[in-house]
């Protein structure tokens, strides 16, 4: 009865007979689409075409290799024929495979529309037809994995004018059916596809559009919990000049900066590792100028004071976002010139008994000083007893910790004036070259690199002997072991 839902061509004997039989059903249709997936496996599909509603019952079945047989086979199906063949005759089968109660056989139908979206034809032919709104209503599936590829195979469709007009037209009414569903994943699902799609094309920032929809996903007054996730995913806007400028110019970058200065006890202090990881972002991002920001003084006093909080989910992310912003040009100049100076704090850090603290604040030290802003004024701002207790945590029976003052010593080691500072610390050569002093691989290399980089023009002030200890350690390489020569004595019997 099935027999004229599938189209034959150059198909194999085996798998063209394997796949009648299994349309005809009966008893044994199981154990049949079990060798039919062998045969596919081995010879190909080619172009045979079986229909969802025969397949899709199996992708249920009880035993988990008949439903993985069943989806294999329906997948095999569906990819033997071009896509856009696919779309005008068997455009049925998708809608059936969208509808379906399996998870599996809605994202087989997804795949489908997936590269759909790779043609620019067979993406026209889903834009104009029924599919693209049962796309969308994709979006809102319960299973995290079916709704996250509805979401991104929407995106792909939608990227370009023609899909713009489409799901801002006639898929509007059912984005915003969905938004309104008062479920939360799912509206967060839909702020990131008009997120995607804001940050991937400029002429999609459309303001009356967007502008309520990113103000409420920033307002943490209205729901913390929804704010949170809804600020990383407004920070991939950042990412792009026309998104961030767009933000800043509506208000709503200040909104997300405005948690800055919630009381510490409060539950909006939950906000601001989301909104560290947004500084975070922006240190990345060339166009970004942190001494233009309105905001800079806030946000600056508020790394400092959290770089010092006991709670590591709030003092990881914001040392973080300390090094990364001190690591621009721009960002450290905002630094210097706030009126809470960072570098004391990250020196009483470095310091500290807290081995993951100490760890932490040595390597955003490090990341400032081989940036890009004025690193010799930044490092002014720590006191003689600094470098001393760096090269003493070098020595530290603990790798971690050993490393992490190595990286302070191989920032400095990258300026001028820091070769020539590191070289008038007392015992820093010795122990440069002195090969007892590490015994791990990625120790050894940074000694080696820490010995080059001490050698380099324009060299610092050293004596011979020193020019002499350190370029036998280059010649030598990071990880030479001096040989003992061992002598023999034979002695005679008493």
């Amino acid at each position: 009865r099935h027999s004229t839902h599938f189209l034959m061509s150059a198909a194999t004997d085996t798998v063209e007979s394997l796949a009648q039989r299994f349309l005809v059903g009966g008893a044994d249709a199981a154990k049949i689409l079990l060798q039919l997936d062998v045969a596919v496996a081995e010879q190909g599909m080619k172009r045979v075409i079986l229909p969802v509603d025969a397949v899709a019952p199996y992708t249920a079945a009880p035993d988990p290799a008949i439903a993985a047989a069943a989806c294999r086979v329906m997948a095999a199906s569906m990819n033997a024929v071009p896509i856009e063949y696919l779309l005008q005759n068997y455009r049925p089968y998708l809608s059936q495979g969208l509808a379906s109660d399996v998870p599996a056989v809605r994202l087989l139908a997804l795949e489908q529309l997936q590269r759909a979206s790779k043609d620019r034809s067979a993406a026209a032919v889903v834009l104009s037809s029924s599919l693209f709104l049962e796309l969308i209503k994709a979006i809102g599936d319960g299973e995290t994995a079916v709704g996250l590829r509805a979401l991104n195979t929407t995106f792909e469709i939608a990227n370009s004018p023609e899909g713009h007009a489409a799901l801002y037209g006639a898929g509007r009414g059912t984005l915003d059916a969905l938004a309104a569903r008062g479920d939360s994943v799912v509206a967060l699902r839909v702020l990131e596809l008009h997120v995607k799609l804001a940050a991937a094309r400029p002429d999609a920032l459309v303001e009356e559009t967007l502008l309520p929809l990113f103000s409420a996903a920033a307002d943490y007054h209205r729901d913390l919990l929804q704010a949170i996730s809804g600020i990383e995913v407004l920070a991939e806007l950042l990412r792009v000049e026309h998104g961030f400028a767009f933000l800043v110019q509506r208000g709503i970058f200040a909104s997300i900066m405005s948690a800055l200065s919630s009381p510490r006890d409060s539950l909006e202090a939950m906000l601001l590792p989301s909104v560290y990881k947004v500084l975070q972002t922006l240190a990345l991002c060339p166009f970004v100028n942190f001494v233009d920001i309105e905001e800079q003084h806030a946000f600056i006093a508020s790394l400092v004071q959290d770089v010092q909080s006991p709670d590591p989910t709030l003092r990881t992310p914001a040392l973080v976002a300390a090094a990364a912003i001190a690591s621009t040009a721009s960002g450290l100049t905002s630094i210097l010139g706030s009126r809470t100076p960072l570098a004391p704090v990250l020196q009483g850090l470095c310091q500290s008994a807290d081995a993951a603290v100490q760890g932490d604040a040595l390597r955003a030290v490090a990341t400032t000083l081989e940036g890009a802003g004025d690193s010799e004024a930044f490092f002014a701002a720590f006191d003689s007893t600094f470098l001393p207790r760096v090269l003493a945590t070098a020595k530290h029976p603990f790798p971690d910790q050993r490393l992490a003052a190595l990286s302070v010593l191989l920032a400095l080691a990258t300026h001028p004036w820091g070769r020539q500072v590191l070289v008038d610390v007392a015992g820093l050569l010795e122990y440069v070259t002195d090969r007892r002093t590490e015994t791990t691989h990625a120790g050894k290399m940074a000694k080696y690199t820490l010995a080059q980089r001490l050698l380099k023009e324009p060299r610092p002030s050293l004596a011979t002997h020193d020019v002499i200890a350190l370029r036998t350690f280059e010649v030598e390489g990071p990880f030479y072991v001096a040989t003992e020569a061992v002598v023999a004595v034979e002695t005679e019997a008493p």
